[in-house]
């Protein structure tokens, strides 16, 4: 997964910084497995139909990422 950061945020700073600073970000927080995302979706209201798959698969990993920040 990749990550979008506004770059008036960071223009300052310099390439190999802010390469540290983005692999930083996603080793702490890694990609959920296949059984997480399984259970969560088997403990939340399944969605019937494609559209609210994704938003409940976006809302799971939101969630392990708060998780993980905690």
């Amino acid at each position: 997964m990749s990550y979008s950061l506004p770059k008036y945020y960071f223009q300052d700073i310099h390439p190999d910084v802010m390469e540290e600073i983005m692999h930083g970000m996603q080793e702490a927080l890694p990609e959920p497995s296949w059984e997480e995302i399984d259970n969560w979706l088997n403990t939340h209201n399944i969605a019937a139909t494609i559209p609210g798959w994704y938003e409940r698969a976006d809302q799971f990993i939101s969630d392990c990422r708060i998780t993980a920040q905690s």
